[in-house]
């Protein structure tokens, strides 16, 4: 698991991509729950709130499928998510493994997202575009 932490300024639009998984992906920001699809961003941003945010992109794996059977506990599982804040990639996580007999989720990365309030004085859309480039450092 990793572990990450990012500040951004409250407006800007945090989304979630969930890029591969095996099974069920999801990120759980503070107490919401989103189910994610493959290559379909999500917008968590009204989850947000002003300070420490805590995000974790999980794996949720249901298990083996067997022909005949169904699905057996554990087996393999992968996922790969890619944070975006404001358009730009800030993150990009994956992780894989096996499970044994116990159908289990795992916690791909933990991001602590810390939100403050844009500053009043930058007034013009030139000096707010600043903002962005603190959060992706260009």
């Amino acid at each position: 698991m990793v572990k990450n932490a990012i500040q951004m300024v409250r407006g800007a639009a945090v989304q979630v991509r969930l890029r591969e998984a095996d099974d069920r992906g999801f990120v759980l920001v503070n107490d919401h729950h989103f189910a994610l699809a493959i290559d379909q961003a999500l917008d968590i941003s009204q989850a947000l709130r002003t300070g420490v945010n805590t995000l974790k992109l999980v794996v949720d794996n249901t298990g083996e499928a067997v022909p005949f059977i169904g699905h057996l506990p554990g087996g393999p599982w992968s996922g790969r998510f890619e944070l975006y804040v404001a358009g730009g990639l800030v993150g990009a996580y994956a992780d894989k493994g096996n499970d044994g007999p116990l159908r289990d989720q795992h916690i791909v990365a933990e991001i602590e997202l810390f939100v403050t309030d844009p500053d009043p004085s930058e007034k013009n859309d030139s000096q707010k575009n600043s903002w962005r480039k603190r959060i992706l450092g260009h």
